[in-house]
């Protein structure tokens, strides 16, 4: 699967404006795994001659009587493990404006953040034929993200770029997270690629299915009144997209 649902092309030159689906390098992700511990300046000065950097201290959170810092609208750092990787886009582009609108304005980054899922190379995957369909055929996991079968992985066909025998990528959309603004302002010009129309409408229809489970996001589903299949060319309007294929 090189191509959309459609057989139009898939990958877009990244456009003016950051969008939903546009794949950026480096992206370092975060994900908590407990026991969290939230990281407080120590009560006392370091002698210089020790060190220049700042010292923190690991507290322990207590869920039942987590410390104040931490209920505060504005967050507290916490020790958390992180994994930096291509990562997709995700936030939608109103958004986004309203965020840079506000950055216009003088207003700082601060706490905003925008949404973003990381990227893996489908070779990582296991290839061993362990799932058996109705009729018999055997898939391996890889066979099964390629044919956009699995509701947390979305298949990415090889870049243009890519070495012929490249498998292509999948987005994870478990590890969805969210990263501060500033990493995709400054990460603007290095994006790698963005999604065609038809690719984008692809993206939104296994997101969808990822949170719903709706049979409708993965298949044609009969209407229950008249019998009749359901068309699944349904189309996400709003994220206006101009289609420059790579």
């Amino acid at each position: 699967m090189t191509k959309t649902s459609k057989g139009t092309p898939f990958w877009n030159k990244p456009g003016k404006d950051i969008s939903p689906g546009d794949v950026f390098p480096g992206v370092t992700l975060p994900f908590l795994i407990p026991p969290v511990n939230t990281l407080m300046k120590i009560g006392f000065n370091v002698p210089k001659q020790y060190t220049q950097r700042e010292i923190r201290e690991l507290h322990p959170v207590d869920p039942a009587q987590p410390a104040k810092e931490l209920t505060d609208t504005k967050g507290a750092d916490v020790a958390s493990r992180a994994r930096s990787s291509l990562a997709v886009f995700l936030t939608w582009g109103s958004d986004v404006d309203a965020d840079l609108t506000a950055l216009a304005d003088g207003r700082k980054p601060g706490g905003r953040v925008w949404l973003a899922a990381p990227v893996n190379d489908l070779a990582q995957l296991q290839d061993e034929k362990k799932h058996v369909r109705e009729d018999g055929t055997r898939l391996s996991d890889r066979d099964v993200v390629q044919m956009n079968a699995n509701h947390n992985r979305f298949y990415l066909p090889p870049f243009p770029s890519d070495p012929a025998g490249h498998l292509g990528r999948y987005i994870d959309f478990k590890k969805i997270a969210p990263v501060g603004v500033q990493v995709f302002i400054d990460g603007k010009s290095s994006r790698i690629a963005g999604l065609t129309e038809d690719a984008l409408n692809d993206f939104f229809h296994h997101l969808c299915w990822h949170f719903t489970r709706a049979e409708i996001f993965f298949h044609p589903v009969r209407c229950i009144h008249c019998g009749e299949l359901t068309p699944l060319d349904i189309t996400f309007e709003g994220q206006k997209i101009e289609d420059d294929p790579l």
